[in-house]
C-alpha cells in the first residue's frame, strides 16, 4: 500500500509540475492583421491567385446548380393547369 501511495503522489507531482511548466511558458501573440507584414511579394501574389480561385470556385457552384436546376426543368415543362385537374379528380 506504501508503495501505491508513493506512485500516486509522484504522479500527481509529475502532473502538477507539467501544469506550473505550461503556465511558464506562455505563447506571444499577435494581432491578425500583423501577419501579413511578414509576407513577401511572392506570398502576396499567391493570396491574390488562392483568393481569386477560392471566389471562382464558389460561384461555378452557384451557376452550375442554376443549370442543373433549368435541366431538370426541361424534362417535364407542364403548365399547372393541365396537372390540377387530373390531380384533383
Amino acid at each position: 500500500m506504501n508503495m501505491a501511495d508513493n506512485n500516486s503522489e509522484r504522479r500527481s507531482e509529475d502532473i502538477l509540475n507539467k501544469a506550473e511548466e505550461k503556465k511558464e511558458t506562455s505563447i506571444n501573440t499577435i494581432a491578425f492583421y500583423k501577419l501579413f507584414s511578414f509576407a513577401d511579394t511572392s506570398d502576396k501574389i499567391l493570396m491574390f491567385f488562392g483568393t481569386t480561385g477560392a471566389t471562382g470556385n464558389g460561384l461555378c457552384q452557384v451557376l452550375v446548380v442554376v443549370l442543373f436546376g433549368d435541366l431538370i426543368d426541361s424534362f417535364g415543362l407542364n403548365k399547372t393547369s393541365d396537372v390540377l385537374q387530373p390531380v384533383s379528380k
